[in-house]
């Protein structure tokens, strides 16, 4: 086993006494478990920071989109047709879909849905996101608490900001998924 130098048991020392886990040898906690806080200016607030949330992930729809479009074909390839028979299976695999949607429908057929795609993942991450801090801001006025938000707030606002996302976006989901089944 390997032993500590002086000035690693110093920084060690110094790491237990500002809130590490535990003492070595004791079973102890030497503060309360609670997130670190909230630096200033962490975060954009308000309208640009709802910007800034959504951006991002809908750049990203591009890439997982086809994804998106081989789960919702393989998932739909077994419906009832006409007559109540069912059809038989196209795709045996994720592979074997994309490779024959690309090569059928060539690139439009990969990207089937991207607009609706683009705006329910930057409208989601706009509400889901961007609320979080606005939300929190109202639970927890930090001119009156001189201390970070509870794990409770942040909870709250988490759910409040996840549920508005959820329930904005759910129609926009819809709409993806009719586009993406389309050539079914």
């Amino acid at each position: 086993m390997r032993t500590l130098s002086s000035a690693d048991r110093s920084a060690l020392d110094d790491w237990l006494a500002t809130g590490g886990w535990a003492h070595p040898g004791t079973l102890k906690a030497l503060g309360p478990a609670r997130p670190p806080p909230t630096p200033e200016g962490s975060g954009k607030g308000g309208l640009e920071g709802m910007v800034i949330a959504g951006v991002g992930p809908a750049g990203a729809a591009v890439f997982s989109n086809p994804f998106d479009v081989a789960k919702v074909r393989m998932q739909l390839q077994g419906e009832a047709s006409s007559g109540g028979k069912t059809k038989h299976k196209v795709f045996s695999n994720v592979w074997e879909c994309l490779y024959k949607t690309g090569h059928n429908e060539g690139i439009r057929g990969l990207q089937k849905g991207l607009s609706a795609s683009i705006i329910r993942e930057g409208s989601k991450n706009f509400f889901r996101i961007g609320l979080f801090h606005p939300v929190l801001d109202q639970l927890h006025d930090r001119e009156v608490y001189a201390t970070s938000p509870p794990i409770w707030k942040r909870l709250t606002a988490g759910s409040v900001s996840g549920a508005a996302g959820a329930i904005i976006c759910n129609p926009i989901e819809i709409v993806k998924t009719r586009l993406q089944a389309s050539s079914l």
